[in-house]
């Protein structure tokens, strides 16, 4: 009897350990997409990205093909190219077995959820082409100097492996035709997680976001408001 009381003790004060940790998380998470990081002064703008989110997730949206880079020639396909024709490319940075072992909610195993937590499980990125994009609450343009787009290009690249042609990473699960995932440095964790990754670019290309954030709605809360 008293060995089962000592360990109900042990038991609910690791519960309250858990849960006073869930709570601080998510509210250090709250208070930090509060604050802003304000953006350099506008400059001559010239280059548009959006920014696109799933409710869960972002992508940064870029042009295909500018004269700083053909993201064409970078993210390669031989056995199934993308057409020349898409003219924007959406990129996102994440855990790699989140990306490509789970595609429903009741896929994730405790292996996978384990590793992503504490910063163990491998990163990837993916990569989507389209042929237009749509503004709307979802998705929302930001104008680039000359100068900051050039930093945006430079951040991205620091994820991505430092030698050899990039080679598109199998997957089971089916995204859509124009999607591939590539191999990228980095680690997923609670406190870097994909809207954490794009929070960071937009610092690095002296745009107005915030401290830090692990959620998509501290990113939006910060972007331009589609007027109307």
């Amino acid at each position: 009897m008293a060995c089962s009381k000592k360990l109900l003790k042990i038991s609910g004060k690791i519960l309250v350990i858990v849960a006073g940790f869930i709570l601080s998380y998510f509210l250090i998470a709250c208070l930090f997409s509060l604050v802003p990081v304000s953006g350099e002064k506008e400059k001559e703008g010239g280059i548009d990205i959006f920014i696109v989110g799933s409710g869960v997730h972002t992508d940064i949206v870029m042009p295909a093909s500018t004269s700083f880079i053909n993201w064409h020639q970078l993210f390669t396909d031989r056995e199934n190219p993308i057409p020349a024709s898409f003219r924007y490319m959406a990129i996102g940075w994440g855990n790699k077995d989140f990306y490509l072992n789970t595609p429903e909610w009741s896929d994730l195993t405790f292996k996978t959820a384990f590793n992503a937590v504490c910063g163990r499980g491998e990163a990837i990125l993916h990569v989507a082409w389209y042929s237009s994009i749509r503004e709307d609450e979802h998705c929302v343009r930001l104008s680039l100097s000359a100068d900051q787009y050039e930093r945006l290009i430079r951040y991205i690249k620091i994820y991505l492996p430092a030698e050899g042609e990039l080679v598109p990473v199998p997957s089971t699960v089916w995204y859509g035709k124009y999607h591939r995932f590539y191999d990228a440095g980095g680690h997923y964790s609670l406190f870097f997680t994909c809207n954490t990754w794009v929070n960071k670019a937009l610092k690095e290309c002296g745009q107005r976001t915030c401290v830090w954030t692990p959620f998509e709605q501290g990113l939006f809360y910060h972007l331009p408001k589609k007027a109307g």
